[in-house]
């Protein structure tokens, strides 16, 4: 079955995260998010969800920096203050920058009433 099969917007959607794209992305949560629902054939990563809140507790703002899937599996749940990487990090590479955002937030539940 291909992407289009899978999901009929896959040719004409503007999210920068794909769950049926295997590359890399980053994302801002002013940025699109993927509006495909869970269906009999294809099901919808939890990420996506945490992407959907992501942007609704910081208002649809990039000042709070970027995410990348990996950050977004982790999350538990969001809170207002929360914050992606900077894309003008002062660190060597973004391998590493995500490392650190992972270890800094494991096991870090937000408050979701901020």
């Amino acid at each position: 079955m291909t992407a289009k099969e899978k999901c009929p917007r896959f040719n004409s959607c503007e999210a920068t995260l794909c769950p049926l794209d295997p590359n890399d992305h980053s994302w801002y949560p002013d940025e699109a998010v993927c509006q495909r629902c869970d269906s009999d054939t294809f099901s919808v990563p939890r990420w996506v969800a945490m992407q959907k809140l992501v942007a609704e507790k910081l208002n649809c703002s990039r000042e709070q920096g970027y995410f990348v899937i990996e950050m977004l599996e982790q999350l538990t749940e969001v809170a207002a203050d929360i914050n992606g990487l900077n894309p003008d990090g002062f660190f060597s590479t973004e391998a590493k920058d995500i490392q650190i955002w992972l270890q800094e937030h494991q096991g870090v539940q937000g408050d979701l009433a901020k």
